[in-house]
């Protein structure tokens, strides 16, 4: 190794694949003769790591199943105990690595384990967890209390409780903090957007941000697909016909795919669906399914694309100009969701709604406002290229 690169340690957290391709995505974009890249992470699959030179640290992280089904739930996904186990790993990686700068993406115990060790730290997060982004109706996520006392009764109560349940959620790493000698941070939404850098996959126009910091960097949408061949049915797709891809991704409800197979069939349109390996579909006329597709082809070729919400599959289908459905199943994706629709490049069903879709598709199929709106979010987005804009700040944060 050249004792005159820069050391940049990247780490993830294993909650879903977006956390992992976003920073191999971004690794990926630095110069090797510049700098020497490691990368943290409880796991390395071939389908994102292969190929690549990356120093590989493997650390401990929670189940991912775990961390989403306590989201789902409403639960704190990681209480002080596991924070401290946390940080531990954290400081055994950096104190074997001494970077000049670590890049996280929702690994919530570097605002500890970085600061602490008084090494630069960017921060890698959606702008729609900034607080000073304030949408016309803030989403109402799927919380339990949704279904015990129904949509409108919980909807009058959550922007009262949201305050609280922010506070709640950040409790952890506050009291951790403190141990640590560090001054308290906030909310989640502070601790989530914490660092000396603040680094956005998003770009100022879907999300605007009325106050923004000096730290706060848009990188624009940060994509990735996997190296796939394209599908053996592929040729059989009708070109005088409408294309959806359908995807829920890693962290969407899987459970709910089936009846969103059932809500689109006999609309006339192909219905290609990706499972991220979940279930097996039998492919049938008008309908084709696979464990995994490549992503950026998918929505170059569909003319709706009906995903979780979420920003990894969104983004890439906004980045291609074509208008999202989507079916949240966390905040994260609500807010995502929440973006695009008021973007006017979008909308989105709850889960209980499914049914929705079988009007709501056809009606978004044919509405040319949805395709310019998507097409004026692409123009956006290709403004902002991660691959030239990331290398940039590297540069000037060392």
């Amino acid at each position: 190794m050249s004792s005159g690169r820069r050391r940049v340690l990247f780490v993830a957290e294993d909650t879903t694949l977006a956390q992992m391709v976003r920073l191999r995505v971004l690794a990926g974009s630095l110069d090797s003769d510049r700098y020497e890249v490691h990368f943290a992470c409880q796991r390395f699959p071939d389908l994102i790591f292969g190929n690549t030179s990356f120093k590989r640290w493997p650390i401990y992280s929670l189940p991912p199943e775990k961390v989403l089904a306590n989201a789902e739930a409403g639960k704190r996904p990681y209480e002080i105990s596991t924070l401290s186990k946390y940080v531990e790993e954290d400081f055994r990686v950096l104190e074997a690595v001494r970077p000049d700068l670590v890049v996280g993406d929702l690994r919530v115990s570097l605002p500890i384990s970085a600061e602490h060790s008084k090494i630069p730290y960017a921060t890698l997060i959606n702008a729609y967890w900034n607080s000073s982004w304030t949408p016309k109706s803030y989403p109402l996520p799927d919380h339990p209390t949704v279904k015990w006392f129904g949509k409108h009764v919980a909807s009058l109560f959550f922007p009262l409780a949201r305050p609280w349940a922010f506070r709640y959620f950040g409790k952890p790493i506050n009291e951790l903090r403190r141990k640590f000698g560090l001054p308290t941070i906030g909310n989640l939404q502070e601790i989530l957007t914490h660092g000396t850098y603040t680094l956005y996959p998003d770009t100022p126009g879907l999300i605007p941000l009325p106050v923004k910091r000096p730290r706060d960097h848009f990188l624009g949408p940060v994509l990735w697909s996997p190296a796939l061949p394209l599908p053996q049915w592929w040729p059989a797709l009708r070109a005088d016909r409408p294309l959806i891809y359908v995807t829920l991704g890693s962290s969407g409800n899987h459970g709910l795919l089936r009846r969103v197979i059932e809500a689109l069939a006999g609309l006339p349109a192909d219905i290609a669906v990706s499972t991220a390996g979940k279930e097996t579909f039998p492919s049938e006329k008008g309908v084709y399914c696979a464990p995994y597709l490549p992503g950026d082809k998918l929505c170059e070729r569909a003319s709706l694309v009906i995903c979780n919400g979420g920003a990894t599959t969104a983004y890439q289908a906004l980045f291609a100009g074509k208008p999202v459905l989507g079916i949240p199943s966390n905040l994260d994706q609500f807010l995502s969701a929440t973006a695009i629709s008021e973007s006017g490049a979008g909308s989105w069903v709850r889960g209980s709604e499914i049914d929705k879709l079988r009007t709501l598709a056809p009606q978004w199929l044919e509405s040319s406002s949805a395709r310019n709106a998507a097409r004026r979010v692409q123009q956006e987005f290709l403004k902002y290229r991660p691959d030239f804009l990331f290398p940039e700040f590297v540069g000037s944060a060392l």
